[in-house]
C-alpha cells in the first residue's frame, strides 16, 4: 500500500509540474502578446474616477508629452471642451460603467496645444464579478 501512495504522489507531482509548464508557457505568450499590442498602440490606464494613472510610450508620442506632463491628471482636460460637455461624452462613461466598450474618434489636445485628431476606443477592465475595476483607452491611430 505504501509503494501504491508512493507511486500516486509521483503522478500528482508530474502533474502538477506538467501543469506548471503550461501556465509559464500561456504566460510568456500572453505577455508577448501584450508587449506586441503595447507597442503599437496608444495606452492610457484610468482610475473610475478617469484620472490618467498610467501611459505608455506611444500615448506620449501622439500627443508630444512626457509622463509628468499626463499622470494624475484627468482626461477631459485633454480633450476638446464641448465635446467633454456633451452628452456623448457622458454616455460613454455610462456605457463603461455597465461593461460596455466604447469605440470612436476624439480630439486630443498636445502639448503644443494642438488637437490631434485619432481612433480610439474606451473600455472597461472588470474583476471576476464582472464589474469595472478601471478603464483604459486605446489609440489606435490618426483619423
Amino acid at each position: 500500500e505504501m509503494r501504491a501512495q508512493e507511486e500516486e504522489m509521483r503522478q500528482n507531482m508530474e502533474e502538477m509540474h506538467a501543469t506548471q509548464e503550461e501556465m509559464e508557457r500561456k504566460e510568456a505568450e500572453n505577455q508577448a502578446f501584450y508587449n506586441v499590442i503595447n507597442s503599437i498602440n496608444g495606452i492610457a490606464e484610468l482610475s473610475l474616477e478617469k484620472v490618467i494613472k498610467k501611459v505608455n510610450q506611444p500615448f506620449l508620442n501622439y500627443l508630444d508629452l512626457m509622463e509628468s506632463d499626463i499622470l494624475g491628471s484627468q482626461l477631459s482636460i485633454h480633450l476638446e471642451k464641448e465635446f467633454v460637455e456633451s452628452s456623448t461624452y457622458s454616455r460613454i462613461w455610462e456605457d463603461l460603467k455597465n461593461g460596455t466598450q466604447v469605440k470612436g474618434e476624439y480630439q486630443l489636445r498636445s502639448k503644443s496645444g494642438h488637437y490631434v485628431h485619432v481612433k480610439a476606443s474606451f473600455a472597461p477592465i472588470k474583476n471576476k464579478f464582472g464589474m469595472p475595476i478601471k478603464y483604459i483607452f486605446v489609440v489606435t491611430g490618426l483619423a
